[in-house]
């Protein structure tokens, strides 16, 4: 669902516990969301920081103009009045600096399609599409560790052999002619190679296009998974950049602390692209691999 309104009207109304994702939906100096966790997150300007009132952190990158995040929990009784008042008075001049009302994504927020201070709501229905491709290479291929005392021939045949895995799945997501078992390109204009002991089969790409939530993404996951005959399985997934938050723990403890999440600014040419990998070990049990394309500006990797 998409539609404009204020942030503060937003806070005021919200209700905890829904596992709801909130976010702007067009890039902007100063950044924010609300995660699942009905933990409120903002990234903002120097200018910004100095007028909000609040104490954050400054962001550890190198940029021309300095960034600084803020946390919020919006769970009851996790603020005390004071912090409350503050955090509530911090967003107003947020709302006012801004001048204008949000344009907003929402996603698993179906009880604030009739709310009265959301303006130009659209209720976007995100379908699956689904394309089947026969007589294509696939790789017959299971992953290994890469283990901290390889060799260096090791570690040259293990980057070669997934890169190999990540190139090609790339291509089948893209539809790419150059998987057809009867592709002949010309050498001058195009050249490839399918990874090793590839062989004939076909391939199947569902995707989906909008915001979606952790939620949601881990449900499409669940079934995929089952699916213990396939040989090979792979999933891309591409990040919304407009957001000061990156990646959340599933774990406990990330999950209980409001600065567990990594920071994050938003750059011109930020990217945060993943592509997770599962193939079948020589016993039948998965291995997996999680690729993971990210900005300078993410302190995921410290």
């Amino acid at each position: 669902m998409s539609g404009r309104a204020s942030l503060n009207d937003i806070i005021q109304n919200y209700i905890p516990g829904r596992e709801t994702c909130i976010l702007p939906s067009t890039s902007s100096e100063d950044i924010w969301c609300i995660d699942n966790r009905d933990i409120l997150a903002l990234t903002v300007s120097k200018d910004t920081y100095q007028q909000l009132g609040v104490v954050g952190t400054q962001l550890p990158f190198k940029a021309s103009v300095p960034h600084y995040t803020l946390r919020f929990s919006l769970l009851p009784n996790a603020e005390t009045p004071a912090n409350k008042a503050r955090r509530d008075r911090a967003i107003q001049k947020l709302d006012e600096l801004r001048g204008r009302l949000w344009d907003v994504f929402f996603a698993l927020a179906e009880h604030f399609s009739s709310s009265t201070y959301i303006q130009d709501v659209t209720v976007h229905k995100i379908e699956p599409r689904v394309r089947i491709s026969e007589d294509r290479w696939i790789p017959r291929m299971s992953l290994s560790p890469l283990h901290l005392k390889a060799t260096e021939e090791h570690q040259e045949d293990w980057n070669r052999d997934t890169a190999s895995l990540l190139e090609w799945t790339a291509l089948a997501t893209l539809g790419s002619s150059r998987l057809s078992t009867f592709d002949k390109p010309d050498p001058y204009v195009s050249m490839y190679d399918p990874p090793e002991h590839s062989q004939p089969g076909e391939i199947v790409v569902i995707s989906w296009k909008g915001f979606m939530s952790p939620n949601v993404i881990r449900l499409i996951l669940e079934p995929i998974l089952a699916l213990v005959e396939v040989p090979l399985l792979a999933m891309t997934g591409h990040s919304y950049l407009y957001s000061p938050v990156t990646y959340i723990s599933m774990s406990k403890q990330a999950g209980n602390s409001i600065d567990a999440t990594p920071r994050d600014t938003t750059e011109p040419h930020s990217e945060d692209t993943w592509t997770l990998l599962f193939t079948k070990a020589d016993g039948g049990e998965r291995i997996w691999l999680l690729a993971d394309t990210i900005g300078s500006s993410d302190a995921r990797f410290g």
